[in-house]
């Protein structure tokens, strides 16, 4: 047997690199609050399995090394709508907070708090996710053959501020 058709549900392993971020001074206040309008998360994603790929996973925001407690948020879709990486091919989603500001034919998604991630301004972001197999429908895969999901990420904040926006500066000058 070379070959079986069915619903499968492969193991799939995820290791995704953080990424850190270059705080101006100005920003590191404790008391400095966010309120981005729209961030947006982008997934770049490349799949060989003949299989969609759901995902979910949660991000969650350090800043000299120690969790920002407001900063975890949980990125899944919905039972309707889940976050779908599609079959052999790449796909390119956007996890945005109203769901919108991606390109167009990109894949969005809308994840209500995803503001929280930025709001204290982490210096290092981690993203941890789960994949599973689609299983609503049936596949084809090759038996002994390794597949690769090639996964990269990036923070996009768009500088446009709602009401909570707060920074702080404090200088001296000496003489």
């Amino acid at each position: 047997i070379s070959e079986i058709e069915g619903k499968v549900n492969p193991s799939i392993n995820v290791k995704i690199d953080p990424i850190s971020l270059d705080i101006p001074e100005f920003l590191k206040d404790e008391a400095v609050t966010m309120d981005v309008e729209n961030p947006m998360i982008r997934l770049n994603v490349t799949n060989e399995l003949n299989i969609p790929i759901i995902i979910k996973g949660e991000l969650k925001g350090y800043r000299n090394g120690n969790l920002l407690p407001e900063s975890p948020v949980t990125i899944e879709g919905t039972t309707d709508n889940p976050i779908k990486i599609d079959a052999n091919g790449k796909t390119a989603i956007y996890l945005s907070k109203t769901g919108q500001g991606g390109p167009a034919g990109s894949k969005q998604y809308a994840i209500a708090n995803l503001n929280n991630i930025v709001e204290k301004i982490p210096d290092q972001i981690r993203f941890t996710m789960n994949a599973t197999a689609d299983q609503s429908s049936m596949h084809k895969i090759q038996l002994g053959k390794n597949y690769n999901v090639g996964i990269d990420y990036a923070v996009e904040v768009p500088l446009k501020f709602g009401p909570g926006l707060s920074i702080v500066y404090n200088g001296t000058i000496d003489g």
